[in-house]
């Protein structure tokens, strides 16, 4: 089968190759991949790694072989998964059940794709904070991909969301969720005053971040 895999030299230090097909565990589904997402991580992996590496945590397809042990979706199921062994960029994965979850209905494959890593990070980032509800909560970095899962998750677990944003151009955005507050360029000082307003809990999402 084909798959993306790290060809040092090349455009993004990546290329297409043949590759073995997997070979699922008893509690692994086969996977005929439909689409994948890019984060940043696995663009970095890609200049470090040896030629022919395999790559890509975020996938979605279509379930051509259920686990063996019974578990997960069924033959035929929409799924989105993440690959802790980093080789989602390929026609066919061997996922874990416990790694991979339905995709509902009106969820395009392309929107489900940027869920696992983004989401997660901004959910796990959320779990952090003590309680939520009633609360005021500043996201930074609100415009890349952890912060725009963080924007509406803060949001749907009941905080006032304040978002930093480094473009004006951006500013209305998000607003259906917070309230924006623009900056060239995140400072210590913008965000001491960002955090007047969202005194109880932060969360950066973005190269430009800070933490207090």
């Amino acid at each position: 089968m084909k798959a993306v895999v790290t060809k040092p030299g090349a455009a993004g230090s990546l290329g297409i190759a043949e590759v073995p097909e997997p070979n699922p565990d008893s509690d692994e589904a086969l996977v005929c991949v439909k689409a994948f997402s890019l984060n940043r991580g696995e663009v970095r992996r890609a200049a470090t790694q040896a030629a022919g590496t395999m790559i890509g945590w975020d996938v979605v397809g279509l379930v051509e072989a259920p686990a063996r042990n019974g578990s997960g979706p069924r033959k035929g199921a929409r799924v989105v998964g993440f690959s802790r062994r980093v080789r989602g960029w390929a026609e066919r994965i061997a996922l874990p059940t416990t790694d991979m979850a339905e995709i509902p209905d009106g969820v395009s494959d392309a929107d489900a794709a940027t869920l696992p890593v983004a989401g997660l990070t901004a959910l796990y980032a959320l779990e952090r904070c003590e309680r939520l509800l009633a609360s005021r909560v500043l996201v930074t970095g609100a415009t890349g991909g952890v912060g725009y899962f963080a924007c509406q998750l803060a949001r749907l677990m009941g905080a006032h969301v304040t978002a930093l944003l480094r473009a004006r151009t951006k500013r209305h955005w998000p607003s259906r969720w917070v309230s924006t507050r623009p900056s060239s360029r995140p400072t210590a000082r913008s965000l001491r005053q960002c955090r007047s307003s969202a005194p109880l809990s932060m969360a950066s999402a973005g190269p430009h971040s800070g933490s207090f």
